[in-house]
């Protein structure tokens, strides 16, 4: 039982139905609510707070989403979903002009099936673990110079959406 989302629930009822029992409205030994309009409204409250997710899919958060386009040889990072679409259909034109120059067959391009734009998922990262002392160097701990960074490289996931 949400205590928070429940007591949303017994707000937002209050004020649009204007029952003549007084909060907070009782419960059976099920932790449902006693009377039957009030539970029945409870579960249309949930059903509408609830936001699944289908199998397969991923919410990541709009607020600092970025996005990408691949011009099929290099990834690019973008602010905004235009201009990664845009990037991505000024690669297509390069890609026609060579068709029209007969340059290029879209069939055999590996490069040319490459095109596309997105949503960044993830996005790769760093830490420095460590950096090099005389002391690593002088115990054999370590066989790189002073100074030298030992560094961590991860993936930084965007964060799927909670309903906690």
């Amino acid at each position: 039982m949400d205590i928070q989302r429940d007591e949303a629930f017994e707000e937002a009822y209050s004020k649009i139905c204007k029952p003549i029992i007084a909060r907070p409205y009782p419960r059976n030994e099920k932790g449902e609510y006693f009377y039957k309009e009030i539970h029945e409204a409870h579960l249309m409250w949930q059903a509408a707070q609830a936001q699944t997710v289908s199998e397969g899919f991923v919410l990541v958060p709009t607020k600092n989403v970025k996005f990408f386009s691949h011009d099929g040889e290099n990834y690019e990072v973008h602010d905004t979903l235009s201009g990664a679409k845009h990037e991505a259909k000024c690669a297509i034109q390069h890609y026609e002009d060579m068709l029209a120059d007969q340059t290029t067959d879209p069939r055999s391009d590996g490069n040319f099936s490459q095109v596309g734009y997105g949503i960044v998922l993830a996005e790769s990262g760093y830490s420095i673990d460590h950096v090099v002392t005389q002391k690593d160097v002088d115990k054999g701990d370590y066989s790189y110079e002073v100074g030298t960074e030992i560094m961590s490289l991860f993936l930084v996931e965007a964060q799927e959406q909670s309903h906690d």
